[in-house]
């Protein structure tokens, strides 16, 4: 009886072979797309909770790897390459891109994470026949790069960031992802492949502001749907990139994004932040990131945050100003940190499925007046967001206070710095107290902030005067403070 039993299943084991070949069991290990949808391996909706990584930093070490993916529960990485550079942390070497795919594609230090490879020599231009690195040297680079990985389904395919910039979307830019997705199929390869929208993939005509996007602006809804035909898998995603452009209307996103999956489109958020990063003046971008957590839980987009290492001004954490990383949680148990930034708190509430805490009631402002030792401090609670309190060249001897106009309750104090670039506080202490003239209680002492729409909570009191004291402003040099509500 025990042998018949054992030929049973070695006759159903052979039958199921013929019935269901080959391909059909590696296509069930594969992502795929269908529709505006990508799918996991596990054949479940696959929305991307992922992170930019490497450039100032090797992130593939253990330690980094086991906090992406254990701590901070990231599903994905995209890692930027530089076909020609000497910096070792982005150099397109076979041997760097291997070392970052065998620490997140294998179940080692937690679950496989996708690695998404792109390449950023260009940013706001192309890959020409003439550029440095070339066209033909990124076509090089993706069939070799396609060759290596096609058997790895968690490696996806990012062709080029950024591509061209300006008002009119160019052909080329259809032109050359058709090309490169037709060498990458020609390897074998069915990877995911990832196509970048035009003008440093914001896919906004300068100037846009609120407007909603004009088609002629919009690589992926003018040539979107020639490109997916270009691919005999259609396993193409489009990636957005929400900077400024993208700061003043959320239904101007919500907008786009239907417009996009409407033509049967994937579309993913490759780079959302919280500023611009130093090298455009810091320029607060908070507001397009709380547009992509909203329209990306309500429509299933998936987004990557940029960046892991805030070099750029961009932190997780309140542990340091200036390469600060995601590494600095004050806890690793599970338990949500405390020394979270504002971005920090909305990505980690995103990655662990958390609610969004409650803010409680704002305080009815129509009684509140203010002083202070400069400025005209009126403009800091005028109802106005155009207008705003405003001090150059400060010093921490200045203040700021508030009279609520009676004893009030209240637990969390904000203040937007947002309208003026780089005005914010890097540290300040609160004071709370029933007298104009007494110093008060200290009720919070902040350190290392990094956001510009400043926010801090504190045990509730009751008092009728709000002051604030800089300590430490978000510049060295040509230093202003600035609220505009």
């Amino acid at each position: 009886m025990k042998k018949k039993i054992i030929l049973f299943l070695l006759l159903s084991t052979f039958l199921l072979s013929i019935i269901f070949p080959a391909y059909s069991q590696n296509y069930a290990q594969e992502f795929r797309v269908s529709g505006s949808k990508i799918y996991a391996p596990n054949k479940r909706e696959f929305i991307i909770k992922g992170t930019n990584v490497g450039i100032w930093v090797d992130h593939s070490t253990n330690q980094h790897v086991n906090y992406i993916k254990n701590v901070w529960k990231f599903n994905a990485v995209r890692l930027p390459l530089k076909l020609k550079g000497d910096d070792s942390n982005w150099n397109a070497s076979d041997a760097f891109v291997d070392k970052y795919i065998k620490a997140y594609t294998s179940n080692k230090n937690g679950a496989k994470t996708v690695v998404i490879l792109e390449c950023h020599d260009h940013s706001g231009g192309f890959y020409t026949d003439t550029s440095s690195p070339s066209l033909s040297e990124l076509r090089s680079f993706w069939r070799r790069t396609a060759s290596r990985y096609k058997n790895n389904p968690y490696v996806w395919f990012n062709i080029m960031n950024e591509p061209g910039g300006g008002n009119t979307v160019e052909k080329y830019w259809y032109e050359m992802h058709k090309q490169l997705i037709q060498d990458i199929r020609k390897t074998g390869a069915k990877n995911i492949i990832v196509v970048d929208g035009y003008n440093f993939a914001s896919e906004d005509g300068n100037g846009t502001k609120a407007n909603l996007i004009n088609k002629s602006s919009s690589a992926i809804l003018t040539y979107g749907q020639q490109i997916l035909k270009a691919d005999p898998l259609k396993r193409v995603v489009f990636s957005l990139h929400t900077y400024v452009g993208w700061t003043w209307n959320i239904d101007k996103l919500y907008d786009f994004v239907d417009r996009v999956r409407k033509q049967g489109l994937a579309l993913i958020i490759g780079e959302y932040a919280a500023t611009t990063g130093n090298s455009f003046g810091d320029i607060d971008v908070t507001e397009a990131a709380r547009f992509v957590f909203e329209v990306g839980k309500k429509r299933g987009i998936g987004r990557l945050l940029w960046h892991y290492w805030a070099w750029d001004g961009n932190a997780l954490t309140t542990a340091a100003w200036g390469g600060s990383s995601g590494d600095g949680v004050n806890k690793t148990n599970g338990n949500r940190p405390t020394n979270l930034t504002w971005l920090g708190e909305k990505v980690w509430d995103d990655n662990h499925n958390l609610a969004e805490p409650k803010l409680g009631i704002p305080l009815n402002r129509f009684a509140w007046s203010a002083s202070s030792t400069k400025g005209n401090p009126a403009l800091a609670i005028d109802n106005n967001p155009s207008t705003q309190f405003y001090v150059e060249n400060p010093t921490p001897k200045e203040e700021l206070q508030i009279d609520l106009g009676s004893k009030q309750s209240f637990n969390t104090f904000l203040m937007d710095s947002r309208k003026a670039s780089s005005s914010f506080l890097r540290s300040y202490k609160v004071y709370v107290s029933d007298s104009s003239k007494s110093q008060g209680k200290l009720v919070a002492n902040v350190k290392n902030n990094e956001m510009a729409n400043m926010r801090v909570s504190f045990p509730t009191q009751q008092a009728r005067y709000i002051k604030i004291v800089p300590q430490k402003f978000a510049k060295d040099k040509d230093v202003s403070w600035a609220i505009a509500e």
